[in-house]
């Protein structure tokens, strides 16, 4: 089967993200990470992407991208195609670089801009990488030091991104160093979170697998589930955390560049089919909810939910994306439209 294509219109902004085959890096020094700024400052250049932010980690990089006149799976093709080759030529390796295609979602939020600087930026400090958003000061390889006008301006449309903040670049800079302060101070622990009632069926999966309990965050307690292959226990951990079909079905469209209410319209473009399918498997197959409720929640009939299965299985592999991380944007974007805390009973409100 063919790669399913990206749905973007020309100026979304996306945040982006790559990882390296398994036990590979993408850079073994700063020559590579050179090399690698080097090209992104060419093509984005020449194709007319406005970065706002970005982060080099070892084997993987995130960015913030806006783009301009080519598509974003042409830019990044091209980057990654230029990597690869010269990065395997310098180390005199053979075979893939990157695992797969990159993955990408739009961001749609009122303060898209804020919200992907400041993802993107902390990956550094969550990753232990610098010690905290003043670390970032003396972290080369994110465009931290861009914005806050420490070096010269390569990758980051700093003063579109200041705009974003304040009207001078001096306050800007102030509001965007306590935005990222109060983003890392926000973010969650595993102290943070309760731990997941379990029934008796479920405590016994889990002393087989060697685990005591569930709880932590939805990364921690999802990498569990994952292990222990259980659909329910799935879908109490997702709803128990916050999860909800409607914040999943948001989830999707800006992994695949759709409108939600043009899926909940029941519109038949691709991209809006492409969701449905998604929704029908990771709903159904994944879950274990309802083919009702999923079929309520994508504006379809349920016989449509049913054949849309298996196609939703074979986009899957194809996305770029793990179900882990798709539950966990999901939950953060069912938290941030409620503000229920985490942990909070949602399973009545789910379907």
């Amino acid at each position: 089967m063919p790669r399913i294509a990206r749905a973007e219109n020309l100026g979304d902004l996306h945040h982006v993200w790559a990882r390296a085959v398994p036990e590979q890096v993408l850079f073994h020094n700063d020559e590579d990470k050179e090399d690698y700024l080097a090209g992104a400052e060419e093509i984005f250049g020449r194709t007319g992407t406005r970065c706002v932010a970005w982060c080099l980690m070892s084997n993987h990089i995130h960015f913030g991208l806006q783009t301009g006149g080519e598509k974003l799976s042409r830019v990044i093709h091209a980057l990654h195609t230029r990597h690869a080759v010269r990065f395997n030529t310098r180390w005199e390796r053979r075979g893939s670089l990157f695992d797969g295609r990159f993955g990408s979602r739009v961001i749609t939020d009122d303060k898209a801009i804020i919200v992907a600087v400041e993802y993107v930026l902390l990956n550094a400090p969550r990753a232990h990488l610098c010690s905290g958003v003043d670390g970032l000061a003396d972290y080369r390889w994110s465009g931290y030091r861009e914005l806050m006008g420490l070096t010269a301006q390569r990758l980051v449309d700093v003063p579109f991104v200041l705009g974003e903040f304040r009207s001078s670049p001096d306050a800007a800079r102030r509001a965007l160093r306590s935005a990222l302060i109060a983003r890392l101070g926000d973010t969650p622990s595993d102290s943070d979170f309760p731990a997941v009632p379990l029934l008796p069926r479920d405590q016994f999966d889990l002393r087989l697998a060697g685990e005591t309990g569930i709880e932590g965050t939805p990364e921690t307690t999802f990498r569990i589930v994952s292990d222990l292959g259980s659909a329910n226990l799935a879908r109490r951990v997702w709803e128990n955390r916050g999860g909800k079909l409607d914040s999943l079905l948001v989830t999707l469209c800006g992994i695949l560049g759709a409108r939600p209410d043009s899926v909940r319209a029941g519109r038949r473009r691709r991209a809006e089919t492409e969701v449905r399918s998604l929704l029908a498997h990771i709903g159904c197959d994944r879950l274990r909810i309802p083919l009702a409720a999923v079929a309520r929640a994508t504006g379809v009939a349920p016989q449509s939910i049913s054949r849309a299965r298996d196609h939703g299985r074979r986009l899957m592999e194809k996305i770029g994306v793990s179900l882990e991380e798709i539950l966990e944007w999901s939950i953060r974007e069912a938290t941030s439209r409620t503000g229920l805390p985490p942990g909070s009973d949602t399973s009545a409100t789910n379907t």
